[in-house]
């Protein structure tokens, strides 16, 4: 309440950063009565606050009085299908909201619809982040569909969502009549070597697209090289990046990029294990012990399952204790975004007594060990 008071007055600060400060329900209600009065504050960051149903309904009414605000982020704030009611609309009727980020909450098919109407009748919305919501197949279709008649989106952040091979066809679809799009990320989106096939020969017919994000799903290495030399075979080609990373394959798929660069000098074809955007590094025991705890943890929030509940779909007996063969093939049934490769490092890291076995004490001991 101080600090919207002190705000209201202040003719200077035009960004607020509130981002995890457990504000509430009061605290959400006096930031939007200030919003509200305020025309100076153009960026307003109130993500990992979790104000839930309460907090959507005071945004609505925020977005409704200013007409300012131009970035706004609202990651992790617990939202659900429900919520997308009162958010949805007012974004896409505030004429000059140019930046949007609604990660981490729990948006899903059932409320693809309101994103897909909000998406196409936006005026001013640039910049989109959906990733790490519940969107699936029918979600995608939506949210793809919405793309397609936006003249204004430059970038599009829809990443870990489980949208499978057939979602992608829908932004391929996309991609072949949208002609504003500037990124795509669909990381870690459950994609195989159809979808993404299919989405590499859409760029053909785009002219925008430059940076295209497909790292983490599953595409073998033939098909990865099928998708270079598509590429190659493009007159014209506006592509600056495709991401590949922690897809990992031979060292002749260098010579693949370098087919690819001998026609088009300006693209960057990035892929392995990286651990930071575009540095790509050797796998080391260490390095692969982590990344896998951390897809593992990451997995089990965005599907609410515990680490314990996924394990025992492994461990049959329940003797908490799996072979190195029935923990590779669980985390593959089960989904989770490793490589086959990455799995069966992920499995040998784990089994640091070198029993064969896979113990949920060893997970749950390694897991605590993650900041």
């Amino acid at each position: 309440m101080a600090l919207s008071i002190a705000l209201v007055i202040n003719l200077k600060v035009s960004s607020l950063n509130l981002q995890g400060n457990d504000i509430g329900q009061k605290g959400i209600s006096y930031i939007q009565k200030m919003i509200s009065e305020s025309h100076t504050i153009t960026e307003l960051n109130i993500s990992d606050n979790n104000i839930g149903s309460y907090g959507a309904n005071a945004i609505q009414k925020m977005l409704a009085d200013n007409r300012s605000l131009r970035k706004l982020e609202m990651s992790g704030e617990e939202f659900t299908n429900s919520d997308a009611i009162p958010i949805a609309k007012a974004i896409q009727e505030h004429p000059e909201l140019e930046h949007v980020d609604l990660s981490h909450n729990n948006f899903g098919d059932d409320s693809a619809a309101l994103f897909e109407e909000m998406i196409s009748e936006s005026i001013s919305l640039q910049t989109l982040n959906l990733s790490w919501n519940q969107f699936r197949k029918e979600g995608a279709i939506k949210v793809a569909r919405g793309l397609k008649e936006n003249p204004y989106l430059k970038d599009f952040n829809f990443s870990w969502n489980g949208i499978g091979d057939d979602g992608a066809f829908d932004f391929a679809k996309t991609l072949k009549v949208n002609s504003v799009l500037t990124t795509l990320d669909l990381t870690c989106c459950r994609i195989g070597h159809d979808g993404f096939i299919k989405l590499i020969t859409a760029i053909n017919l785009n002219e925008s697209l430059l940076h295209l994000k497909v790292g983490k799903n599953n595409i073998p290495e033939e098909f990865a090289e099928a998708a270079l030399a598509i590429l190659r075979n493009c007159p014209v080609l506006t592509l600056e990046t495709l991401d590949l990373t922690d897809c990992t394959y031979s060292p002749k798929f260098e010579d693949h990029i370098q087919n690819l660069k001998d026609m088009h000098r300006h693209i960057n074809v990035l892929y392995g294990y990286a651990l930071n955007y575009g540095k790509n590094k050797t796998d080391s025991v260490a390095d692969i012990l982590k990344e896998g705890l951390e897809c593992l943890r990451d997995f089990c929030k965005e599907n609410n399952v515990s680490l314990v509940e996924l394990f025992e779909r492994f461990d049959s007996d329940d003797s908490m204790s799996v072979s190195l063969q029935e923990f590779q093939e669980g985390l593959k049934e089960a989904g989770v975004p490793l490589s086959l490769y990455k799995i069966e490092m992920f499995a040998n890291a784990l089994d640091k007594d070198g029993d064969g076995e896979v113990d949920y004490s060893e997970i749950y001991q390694a897991m605590m060990t993650l900041k």
